[in-house]
């Protein structure tokens, strides 16, 4: 009987504690944004050629969103945003 109620209660649960997962793509462009912006060493180690840092990156986007953002929209937003500053780089 508990369960039932409990079942039926849970996406307010969800709601009122702030638990639901975040998937708006707006919303983690900008934790992206400010990733980049507090972490441009470790954008540019990235851009020149230390791949595994794109987990490094990924884990600072989810710790900003206390881990509710989407995992799988957070890596699109993370490539998208290192292939276009890829493409815009001016050689040195």
């Amino acid at each position: 009987l508990v369960q039932v109620r409990l079942h039926h209660h849970r996406p307010a649960l969800v709601e009122q504690r702030g638990l639901s997962q975040v998937r708006d793509r707006e919303m983690i462009e900008g934790l992206v944004r400010e990733v980049f912006d507090a972490h441009p060493s470790q954008v540019d180690q990235y851009l020149a050629g230390k791949r595994p840092i794109l987990e490094w990156l990924f884990g600072q986007v989810m710790r900003s969103a206390s881990g509710r953002a989407n995992p799988a929209v957070v890596r699109a937003v993370l490539t998208d945003r290192l292939r276009a500053s890829e493409e815009n780089r001016t050689p040195r």
